[in-house]
């Protein structure tokens, strides 16, 4: 038995016919022939014979796209497999990257929160030495100078406590904003 794939095609059927049948080219055959053939699949729904053998030419030619299909599904799934790999390496790299970054702003952040207790305490040394002078015209000029220092830290530690660090998903990247202070907060309920 030689299967599926020993029968002859469409095309060579047709010309078996035409050869047998010299009649059949002639016009009135064709329009015969045409009522009987689905023309834009090539189908010839006239003899049971022939629609048997384009059947059996159709397993075979659906086992063929079978095997063709689960190849390409085979070579979609690598595909997809290799991307997705590719694509967690990258997340990885991101992450240790993102997490380099976060140790280091919190480094630079504890270190400037560092040095605005170290410039307080001086700042209240200054004012405690200051109390002692209180009957000194210099005591006046020093006093503003403190003053200027006094405002100049507390806007800065307002401004530090502001500060908000966030994570956006969807770029992956770290972002400073600005978020309302206690006071603010404190301010806005008070008014509401």
């Amino acid at each position: 038995v030689l299967g599926v794939s020993a029968l002859p095609d469409n095309l060579a059927v047709g010309l078996l016919r035409h050869l047998k049948d010299p009649e059949a080219s002639s016009p009135v055959v064709q329009r015969r022939g045409n009522q009987l053939t689905i023309s834009e699949s090539g189908l010839n729904i006239g003899d049971p014979l022939s629609m048997k053998r384009q059947l059996q030419i159709s397993f075979s030619n659906l086992e063929e796209f079978e095997t063709t299909f689960q190849a390409d599904i085979q070579e979609l799934s690598q595909n997809i497999s290799n991307t997705i790999e590719r694509k967690m390496e990258e997340l990885a790299e991101k992450k240790d990257a993102l997490g380099q970054q976060l140790k280091q702003i919190l480094k630079d952040k504890l270190e400037l929160h560092e040095n605005w207790r170290s410039q307080s305490e001086d700042l209240i040394e200054r004012i405690d030495d200051e109390k002692l002078k209180e009957s000194s015209a210099q005591h006046t000029m020093e006093m503003n100078t403190l003053g200027n220092s006094f405002g100049s830290l507390m806007s800065k530690v307002d401004r530090m406590c502001s500060e908000k660090l966030s994570f956006d998903p969807n770029s992956l990247c770290l972002n400073w904003c600005k978020q309302s202070s206690p006071k603010e907060e404190t301010k806005a309920s008070r008014k509401a």
